[in-house]
């Protein structure tokens, strides 16, 4: 491998005229654009890092964000049945899906969740929102003229068993929904 290097260089000294200057300005035009070229490929490489570190903090914050709501939506529903106790007279049970606020707002971003997590948070979603009709199928008749679209329903005392056994029913499943979020979440983390 020395021998054609030591030609090369003998070649190049015995050049006269400006051959040597065209044959140095090659030699560094060459060494310039290989430069150039491993530069745009180290930074393509350093950007396609950061997009996917971008990327995978995006979709864990739309996780959690859809896990703190849910989270949220379960734990009023535990506390409000275990507050009321057993009543003596009917009993107004607020809407779960008037504390949905999120949802609206990442509805567009949720192609980028993992499918097992999209379809938890729809889920999740379409249970709390169906939860006040089947609250009116138990009797219940929502309250009028409530201010920013609230609906709370009041709930005779003859359904309040069922009433309770419909939200226990629902947590089941929101717990359920959850723990698949988690692990998708956990999932992600790990990556």
């Amino acid at each position: 491998m020395a021998n054609w290097w030591q030609e090369f260089w003998a070649w190049v000294q015995a050049l006269q005229g400006g051959a040597p200057a065209i044959v140095g300005s090659a030699a560094g035009s060459a060494l310039g654009l290989f430069s150039i070229v491993i530069g745009a490929l180290l930074n393509a490489e350093l950007n396609r890092r950061r997009d996917s570190r971008l990327r995978k903090q995006a979709v864990a914050g739309l996780l959690t964000a859809s896990i703190a709501e849910i989270d949220n939506v379960a734990e009023n529903l535990k506390r409000n049945f275990t507050t009321v106790g057993r009543p003596n007279g009917d009993v107004l049970i607020s809407d779960p899906a008037n504390q949905l606020l999120i949802l609206p707002k990442i509805a567009e971003q949720l192609s980028a969740l993992p499918p097992d997590a999209i379809k938890a948070i729809a889920n999740s979603y379409v249970v709390i929102d169906q939860y006040s009709d089947h609250l009116v199928h138990l009797g219940g008749k929502p309250l009028p003229d409530l201010p920013k679209n609230r609906v709370v329903v009041q709930v005779p005392h003859a359904s309040f068993d069922r009433a309770k056994s419909l939200s226990n029913g629902l947590l089941v499943k929101l717990d359920e929904y959850l723990a698949t979020m988690k692990e998708a979440l956990t999932a992600l983390q790990r990556r």
